[in-house]
């Protein structure tokens, strides 16, 4: 792969995660985005809260779905576990606080074929599926990595394990599969992360300013390199 191409990826990445930290800086928390988790985006299964599947399952092609390093995975768990425990600490016992996804359905996007902010969750179909193999068969790339590198917040409440790439694989998978299928254009991310979760509770300005901080020294749980041999989609894994 070109190293251009992989440094004008990474710079995006940065620059955009330099906008996201500027933002809740400058804005807080919106409360709609942490109203919306709570009363359309989560889900209440035996005592803990995750998100429902519209919320975080991939609708079109995308890494991981779960991730290859199980043990990667664990690590990220435990990361956004820490984060519901602090959010418990502000509140009273038994406040939902914390909306999880679930750890076998940590992904980087890749490209959606709908989003759950924009329009209706319409997955990836088979046939669908068949042409962007042959697509993906064509660029012959065998393997995608990522370094991770720290847990970050946004204006919206959503928690990201942030990723930086070490080579152009990415950007030339959103490239081509955007500009061959215009159904899968929609939301397409603009920086390479992991969801892990979503806030069901506001932090006021003060408390905001500690829990960033406190973010930046949960890091050690997600620093990771990640090696992806193949893609998730709704009708089935493709090989890379």
């Amino acid at each position: 792969m070109n190293d251009k191409p992989a440094n004008r990826q990474l710079a995006l990445c940065r620059k955009e995660y330099i906008r996201l930290a500027r933002e809740v800086r400058q804005k807080g928390l919106s409360q709609d985005a942490i109203d919306a988790c709570q009363t359309t985006l989560a889900e209440n299964r035996d005592g803990q809260w995750f998100l429902k599947p519209t919320a975080f399952l991939p609708t079109g092609v995308a890494l991981g779905c779960p991730l290859p390093q199980m043990q990667i995975q664990k690590l990220f768990y435990r990361a956004a576990q820490l984060i519901e425990e602090w959010m418990c600490c502000q509140y009273e016992a038994g406040t939902p606080v914390f909306a999880y996804v679930p750890p076998q359905a940590y992904h980087i996007t890749i490209v959606n074929r709908s989003h759950y902010e924009f329009n209706a969750v319409v997955p990836l179909t088979s046939d669908e599926k068949m042409n962007i193999e042959r697509t993906i068969a064509g660029l012959h790339m065998g393997q995608v990595s990522v370094v991770t590198s720290g847990v970050f917040l946004t204006h919206t409440g959503r928690l990201f394990v942030k990723c930086l790439v070490l080579d152009d694989a990415i950007l030339a998978l959103r490239t081509v599969l955007a500009q061959t299928y215009p159904q899968l254009r929609t939301n397409i991310p603009s920086m390479v992360h992991i969801k892990i979760g979503h806030l069901m509770k506001n932090i006021d300005r003060q408390k905001l300013l500690e829990f960033n901080a406190w973010l930046e020294g949960l890091g050690n749980y997600a620093i990771a390199r990640i090696d992806f041999s193949d893609l998730f989609t709704p009708a089935g894994r493709i090989g890379l």
